[in-house]
Order: structure tokens, then sequence, then C-alpha cells
């Protein structure tokens, strides 16, 4: 995260980033607002907890930019509910995967 708030100082000071949308992001980093979903970059920090985001409603698109997007700030996500075949059209790297299938567990 701190390459992101350096990155963002830079383009600042460069004339690139208004002052304007510098303030902006400030004002809600770690979050970030993406369509109908806020993802929280600090959660690992404040509860101990990485992000979780409920898979079974989304694209796997939109869960590709969200893993994306966490994986550029440099911080870890969980995505629940997840259909193996959705699981598997995602094309994101990883660097560790556990996945648990349980044939009983609620898929939604």
């Amino acid at each position: 995260m701190k390459k992101i708030i350096q990155n963002h100082i830079k383009r600042l000071k460069s004339g690139e980033l208004s002052e304007g949308d510098f303030l902006k992001f400030m004002e809600n980093f770690p979050y970030e607002n993406r369509d109908d979903i806020k993802l929280d970059f600090h959660r690992k920090i404040r509860r101990g907890l990485v992000e979780a985001i409920y898979g079974s409603g989304k694209t796997p698109e939109q869960l590709e930019k969200i893993i994306r997007r966490f994986i550029r700030v440099g911080e870890d996500v969980l995505v629940t509910r997840v259909s193996p075949e959705k699981f598997e059209s995602l094309n994101v790297p990883c660097e560790v995967l556990l996945v648990w299938n349980h044939s009983t567990s609620r898929q939604g």
C-alpha cells in the first residue's frame, strides 16, 4: 500500500493528478468504491483477517477485477461461495491457493 500512496504523491507533484483527485483518493484510502462494492485494503491490519468477498453473486469478470486490484495493492483476499465452474474460469495469478469443496456445502 505504501507504493500506491507514493505513486499518488508522485503523480500529484508532476501535475498528472489534480489536488482534488488526490484528496478524494486520501479520503477513501484504504477503501475503494467499485460499482456496488467497497473494497477494504486495510482489514488485515485492523482485524487480523483478510477481506472476504462473497463470490456467489458476482461474475468471473467481476471477481477477476477485484482479485487483481488486491494483488496490485499487495494485499490478500478471500473469495467465498464460488462454484467449481466459476473457480475454473477465473484467470488470475495466485501464489498460494487453498480450495475446499465439500459436495454438501451450500452453493449459492
